[in-house]
């Protein structure tokens, strides 16, 4: 999605573009930076590998539910759709810090998610170029939530 004019994006992400602007920029409304930038955060977390509601001894029914459930949450934060190759950084706040193979395991449904919703067109390395797994600690299980930002990469 090419975007030519600030008022036509959302509101989070014309937060982010605006201090980049230029003054002439912000006076006209218009965009020169064509490179988009998209902010989903939702509050909640997905299953990581282990447990008996892990990942790893999920039955395909649940995972398809699971699926679904990330379809939705995705589709209620946005509508935008980034054609062509992105970075994506997922940012999982929990109160247990995960290991590095069960944080990236988590991102399953959401990577699904998204191509299922058109966000981003696939999630194989030649679309996805640049993943970026972070944690951060939730004071409690009332903090617990998943940002996902994905930038545009251009060609």
């Amino acid at each position: 999605m090419r975007v030519k004019n600030i008022n036509d994006l959302p509101d989070h992400v014309k937060k982010q573009l605006q201090p980049q602007a230029s003054k002439a920029e912000v006076e006209t409304g218009i965009c020169y930076n064509e490179l988009v930038e998209l902010n989903i955060e939702i509050p909640e977390v997905a299953p990581m590998l282990n447990g008996s509601s892990g990942l790893k001894r999920m039955h395909w029914t649940k995972y398809r539910d699971l699926l679904e459930k990330w379809t939705l949450l995705i589709r209620a934060k946005t509508k935008e759709k980034i054609k062509g190759r992105v970075s994506i950084a997922y940012v999982r706040s929990s109160v247990r810090a995960p290991d590095w193979d069960n944080l990236c395991a988590s991102f399953k449904p959401i990577g699904d998610a998204l191509v299922k919703n058109g966000v981003i067109e696939d999630d194989n390395p030649e679309i996805v170029v640049e993943f970026k797994p972070q944690w951060r600690k939730a004071k409690n299980n009332k903090d617990l939530k998943t940002t996902i930002i994905i930038r545009e990469m251009g060609i």
